[in-house]
């Protein structure tokens, strides 16, 4: 089972020191929730954690074979639809998709047995892979997720430059969530939320098989959602 370590993590801004000597660890099924107080440098120091912002000393350690996935904070909507745009979130799927399309295609004008043989063996660990990854169930799940956050059929036929800031965030949110990482980030997930997807969202990540590291400043979410509470307090982690 993997790990995601944080080991002697440190940021500073100018003189001021964020955090130091920051040291936990992330198994896979851990739900933790990270607190403290306003300017602590909590989202700073989950942005360290997932590699979009540099720290000064430490590390990070994961297994190379896992992904880890957050919210993108300024995303850039390139589709037509936004069910199109849902779909970007399985790039690795459709990749496969079209490999097994056109190995299919192969087999079927394979010139003899040792060709056919050959051919199917690749069809095979092409097709193992695609059933690991989720790719006769992607479809069903960009509904799922989409429903569970508030869009609706309709919705997904629209231009998401149509939306507003709120709802993109809960785009964003959603193509996380399909994306199934392996460790999540999250960063206030409830803003932009009703209280019927807080209730929809709080169902779906206690039942997230992969590790969860998130920052809420709705500790009764957090005591639904998480398995342990870590605290950013005098720059280190208790």
């Amino acid at each position: 089972m993997g790990l995601l370590h944080v080991q002697d993590l440190a940021k500073s801004f100018g003189i001021r020191q964020l955090f130091e000597n920051v040291s936990f660890s992330i198994d896979k099924g851990d739900k933790i929730g990270l607190i403290g107080a306003n300017g602590a440098g909590k989202t700073t120091l989950l942005n360290c954690i997932m590699g979009t912002q540099e720290y000064d000393a430490g590390n990070v350690k994961l297994d190379t074979a896992d992904r880890i996935g957050y919210v993108e904070q300024q995303a850039e909507f390139t589709e037509a639809t936004l069910y199109d745009e849902m779909l970007t979130a399985f790039a690795d799927i459709l990749r496969l998709a079209e490999q097994k399309k056109n190995l299919e295609n192969k087999i079927e004008q394979a010139a003899n047995d040792e060709q056919l043989n050959d051919f199917m063996g690749e069809y095979t660990k092409i097709a193992d892979e695609f059933e690991r990854l989720g790719g006769y169930d992607y479809e069903k799940d960009i509904k799922k997720i989409s429903f569970g956050l508030g869009f609706s059929e309709e919705d997904l036929k629209k231009s998401p430059q149509d939306f507003s800031g709120g709802q993109k965030t809960r785009i964003c949110l959603a193509k996380a969530l399909l994306r199934e990482p392996d460790y999540l980030f999250l960063d206030e997930p409830t803003n932009h939320l009703d209280i019927e997807m807080i209730e929809w969202l709080e169902e779906y990540l206690r039942n997230y098989k992969g590790g969860i590291l998130m920052i809420s400043h709705d500790r009764f979410f957090l005591d639904k959602v998480t398995n342990s509470i870590i605290e950013l307090i005098n720059k280190k982690i208790d």
